[in-house]
């Protein structure tokens, strides 16, 4: 799965798995980025998406940390 599409709920973009990941149909996808000027704007919107639900820059550190602070209170408790 790929990050921006798990953050957002939605296909940001593609998915090629397992069987689904042939040449033929990874250069239809990079040919409708490159030819589909509103396809390319839906990928730019969808990766902002992602970037506002993560907040500030720093959002593994901001994890890392309430996981941290979890664990201390499950361990105080």
């Amino acid at each position: 799965m790929s990050p921006a599409n798990l953050v957002t709920m939605s296909a940001v973009v593609p998915e090629f798995l397992q069987e689904q990941a042939t040449p033929d149909t990874i250069a239809q996808a990079a040919l409708e980025l490159l030819l589909n000027s509103a396809r390319r704007q839906q990928v730019l919107d969808g990766y902002q998406q992602m970037r506002l639900a993560l907040g500030e820059p720093g959002a593994v550190d901001r994890a890392a940390e309430e996981i941290l602070q979890l664990l201390r209170d499950t361990s105080t408790a």
